[in-house]
Order: C-alpha cells, then structure tokens, then sequence
C-alpha cells in the first residue's frame, strides 16, 4: 500500500513536470485582456457647483463592476459642453478611470439631454490597463441637480 502511494505521488509530479505551462507563473487577466460589453445605469446627483466646472455622485449597476459608486468632475469647455473625468468603485473596491465629453442636445421645461462619449483609461486591481468606450445619454433636472445616465460600450481587461 505504501509503495502504490509512492508511486502514485511520483507519477502526479512526472505529469505535473511535464505539463506544458510548469515552471510558469500563472497568466492573469493583464496577460490576455479581452473586449467585453459594458453598460449600466447611474442615479446622478450634483454636489459641488463652481462654475464652470460642477462635482457629481452616481450609484448604479455596472457591467462587470456590479453595483458602483462613481465621483464625476467636468467643466464647460464651449456653450452647452462639458469635459470631465470620473473615478468608478466597483462593488470589490478595484477602479476605473474614464474620461468624458458630453453636450446638452436639447430640453424642455427645467429637463436637459445630454449625449457624449467616454474613453476608459485604466483602473486598479482586475481593471489595471484597462481600455474602452463607449456613449452616454442622460436627462437632467436642472432645478433639482439628479440626473439618470446610461452608458453603453466596450471595457477591454
């Protein structure tokens, strides 16, 4: 009995030793990045005005995020436009940094439309070197600053 136990330890390093990735480390997500779709939905809320450039907070659900937390800052570069950069948390804490240009494409009574796109920039964690973009729209109120965005492209990580 000890003998075939032997010999069967042996025979799982042999196969270990001569499986064609031994002695390599492990590959991670950042060895074979793949495109993915990404979407979601944001609840946006202002909270910091100094104009030109406005702060806001967003929650919602995020495709391969889950449910996020998102900081946004953008500033007035032309009439009706904006650029501005956001920090996403997913819901396991890794980041991901994105960039933004949007404009109000029309309204009515105290609502905006606003559409743009963004480009993903990197991130921390799973989302270090990650690339993408993607379109925006949303509908602002402009008297109560809340605001609902939904975004829709690609995330390559």
């Amino acid at each position: 009995m000890k003998t075939q136990i032997i010999s069967i330890a042996l025979g799982l390093v042999a196969l270990t030793l001569a499986s064609p990735n031994a002695g390599s480390a492990p590959q991670s997500k950042a060895d074979n990045p793949q495109e993915r779709p990404y979407q979601g939905t944001l609840i946006v809320s202002l909270t910091e005005a100094n104009f030109p450039c406005f702060e806001f907070a967003a929650a919602g659900r995020l495709s391969h995020l889950g449910n996020s937390t998102v900081t946004l800052i953008h500033c007035f570069v032309s009439p009706g436009c904006v650029e501005g950069s956001a920090t996403i948390i997913a819901a396991n804490v890794d980041e991901l940094y994105t960039t933004y240009e949007q404009c109000i494409v029309g309204g009515y009574g105290s609502f905006s439309y606003v559409e743009g796109t963004y480009t993903i920039t990197g991130g921390t964690g799973r989302f270090e070197g990650a690339s993408g973009t993607g379109t925006q729209k949303s509908v602002f109120n402009n008297v109560t600053g809340s605001g609902v965005a939904t975004v829709v492209g690609t995330i390559v990580y």
